[in-house]
C-alpha cells in the first residue's frame, strides 16, 4: 500500500495539502510503470536510467570497435615494418655496385667509410662514459654484479675499481671487433655490403652493446680478450703512421695547389697561410705536450722516474732530428713541415699514453689516480685495424 503520510512519517498534513504518494521500490531497476529506481541513494526515474544505460552500452560498444580497429592498424603497421626490414636486407645483400646510373637506388658512394668513422667516434664516447661514470654502478647493481665480479674483480682486490673501468672499455671494444670483423668477412664475399644497409648494421650493433652488459668480466681480462686487443692496437699504430703520412702529404699538396692557383708571385695567400698555420699549430701542440710531460710525468727533482724521463726525452730528440732532416732534404723528394708536425704531435700523444699508463710513474700523480684518469683508446684500435682492412674497396669511387 502507498504511504500517504508526509515527508516525515506520521506528521499531520497542512490544510489544503494533498497527500504525496511515495512510490514503492522494486528489485528490478525497470520493473513496473511509475516506480522510481534508487541509484546510490537517489531516486531516479526509470526512463532516465534506461537512457543512461543505453548511452553507456553504446559507448562501450564503440570503444570495443575502436580498439579492434587500432589492433588491426597495429598489425598492419607491424607487417609494413617487417616488409621494410626485408627490403632493406635485400638491398644490403643483393644490390649491385652499378654506381646508380639509371637505377632506382643509387649506390651510396663512401657511405661505409663515413658511417664507420661516425660509429667509431660514438663508440669511443660511449666507452669513456661507461668507463668513468657507469662501471662502478653496474658492478654494484643486482642484475649485473655477478657478471662484473667475475675474474676476482671485487672490492678488496688491488685493481678494484680499475678492473671495472677497464672491463667497461673492453666490452665496447669487443663489440666493435665482432661488428667490424663480421662486416669485413661479408665484404670479402660482396664488397657492396661495406657501403649498404647501415640501418640494419646500427641496429645489430646496438643489440650487441646492450647484450654485452651481462657478459662475465673474465672474458675481457688478461686471460681473454685483453691480449688480442693489445696486439691489434700495436698493428693499428703501425697502420696509423702510414695513414697519417699519407694524409699529411695529400693535405700539403692540396693546399699548395690551391695556393698556386692564385699565383706564388703575388706572395702569401690564404691557402699558403693556412698551410703554415697548421704546421706551426701542430708543432706548438707537440712542444707544449713535451713540457707538460716533463712537468707532470717525470717526477720531482731528486726523485725522477727513469722510464718516463727516457720516453719523453727520446720523443723530443727524435722530433728535432726528423724536423731537421725535413728542412735540409731536397724539395724534389717531397719534404714538407706539415707532415713532420703531424707526426710530432702524434708521437707526443703516444708518449703520453705510455707514461700515464706506466705503473712506475710518480710525478704529481699517484699510480692509482694516474691510471684511473687516463684516456685509454688502444683497445678500440684493434677493431679499427679490422675496419681499415676493408676500407680500400672500390678505390675507383
Amino acid at each position: 500500500p502507498a504511504d500517504t503520510t508526509g515527508p516525515q512519517g506520521g506528521e499531520e498534513l497542512l490544510q489544503g495539502e494533498r497527500p504525496r504518494r511515495r512510490p514503492a521500490l522494486t528489485n528490478h531497476p525497470f520493473e513496473g510503470y511509475g516506480t522510481m529506481v534508487e541509484v546510490n541513494g537517489y531516486d531516479v526515474d526509470p526512463e532516465t536510467a534506461q537512457t543512461v544505460m543505453t548511452i553507456l552500452f553504446a559507448t562501450g560498444g564503440f570503444s570495443l570497435i575502436f580498439m579492434a580497429l587500432r589492433a588491426l592498424c597495429l598489425v598492419g603497421q607491424t607487417a609494413c615494418c617487417l616488409c621494410e626490414i626485408c627490403m632493406c636486407a635485400k638491398r644490403c645483400c643483393c644490390a649491385t655496385a652499378s654506381g646508380g646510373d639509371g637505377g632506382e637506388h643509387p649506390y651510396p658512394v663512401g657511405a661505409g667509410r663515413y658511417a664507420s668513422m661516425i660509429l667509431m667516434f660514438l663508440s669511443i664516447m660511449y666507452a669513456m662514459i661507461w668507463q668513468f661514470y657507469w662501471a662502478e654502478d653496474l658492478g654494484d647493481a643486482d642484475s649485473t654484479a655477478e657478471a662484473w665480479s667475475k675474474g676476482d674483480c671485487v672490492e678488496g682486490n688491488d685493481k678494484y675499481p680499475l678492473c671495472l673501468s677497464y672491463s667497461a672499455s673492453y666490452r665496447v671494444s669487443f663489440c666493435e671487433v665482432i661488428f667490424f670483423g663480421t662486416m669485413a668477412i661479408l665484404a670479402g664475399f660482396k664488397p657492396a655490403i661495406h657501403d649498404l644497409g647501415w640501418d640494419v648494421k646500427l641496429s645489430f650493433y646496438a643489440i650487441l652493446l646492450i647484450g654485452i652488459t651481462w657478459a662475465p668480466s673474465n672474458i675481457f681480462d688478461d686471460h681473454g680478450y685483453a691480449w688480442f686487443a693489445r696486439v691489434g692496437a700495436f698493428i693499428f699504430i703501425v697502420l696509423q703512421q702510414i695513414i697519417l703520412l699519407d694524409g699529411g702529404y695529400r693535405l700539403n699538396e692540396t693546399l699548395k695547389a690551391l695556393g698556386g692557383q692564385q699565383g706564388y708571385e703575388e706572395g702569401w695567400n690564404k691557402w699558403l697561410a693556412l698551410l703554415l698555420g697548421l704546421s706551426v699549430g701542430f708543432y706548438l701542440a707537440a712542444f707544449v705536450g713535451i713540457v707538460l710531460l716533463f712537468v707532470y710525468y717525470t717526477g720531482e727533482e731528486g726523485n725522477r722516474c727513469p722510464e718516463s724521463t727516457s720516453f719523453v726525452s727520446i720523443t723530443m730528440v727524435l722530433i728535432l732530428v726528423f724536423t731537421a732532416l725535413q728542412l735540409v732534404s731536397d724539395p724534389e723528394n717531397g719534404h714538407n713541415l706539415l707532415v713532420s708536425s703531424i707526426v710530432a704531435a702524434y708521437a707526443v700523444y703516444l708518449t703520453y699514453i705510455s707514461v700515464s699508463s706506466n705503473p712506475g710513474t710518480l710525478g704529481h700523480h699517484t699510480p692509482h689516480n694516474t691510471t684511473h684518469h687516463t684516456i685509454t683508446p688502444p683497445p678500440h684500435q684493434s677493431s679499427t685495424a679490422i675496419r681499415l682492412t676493408r676500407s680500400p674497396h672500390h678505390p675507383d669511387r
